[in-house]
């Protein structure tokens, strides 16, 4: 028993990064998804005062993500049916076992179907990352494009064709 509940903290200790798996079956809400608007965001400071460098860093390595797998990114409200938003949210702890979370959650406007006056905003995809012990540009960087891929794959899982009527 010692021996199991030794090696399960070894295990947590030293895994460097973790993506989970999609939570619910929520590709369906991206079918007929023409962009997103991207939306990055930083909480918890970053050793040395580069945080505004680091956040742009991985604001463009999404932006690059994103024209590479061909999905608009949206500059304008309404451009696109909901005014589909993807949150990603970089969280920096300093205690371990997990100093870093990434989150990415797709938020949009959505009506009720009992009543069709009443529209708000939902996320209708999410998915998260944690990183560590030890937090590098690197294994952040690596979190953060597992996200995004994972993203872009389910996405094209329900959108075979690159969206059109939006521009980049």
């Amino acid at each position: 028993m010692k021996r199991t509940i030794l090696i399960a903290a070894v295990l947590l200790l030293t895994a460097g990064n973790y993506v989970s798996a999609q939570e619910r079956d929520d590709e369906k809400s991206l079918q007929g998804l023409k962009g997103v608007h991207l939306n990055v965001t930083w909480s918890g400071s970053k050793p040395g005062g580069e945080r505004e460098k680091w956040l742009q860093a991985l604001r463009s390595q999404a932006e690059a993500k994103f024209r590479e797998a061909a999905i608009p990114l949206l500059q304008y409200h309404n451009e696109a049916p909901g005014n589909p938003r993807l949150d990603l949210k970089i969280k920096l702890d300093s205690s371990p076992p997990t100093p870093i979370l990434i989150e990415i959650q797709l938020s949009q406007q959505v009506r009720l179907s009992r009543d069709a006056s009443k529209e708000m905003e939902v996320i209708t995809w999410k998915n998260y990352g944690v990183g560590g012990p030890v937090v590098t540009e690197d294994m952040t960087s690596q979190l953060l494009n597992s996200l995004l891929e994972m993203f872009i794959k389910t996405h094209r899982s329900v959108n075979p064709q690159p969206p059109r009527g939006c521009s980049q």
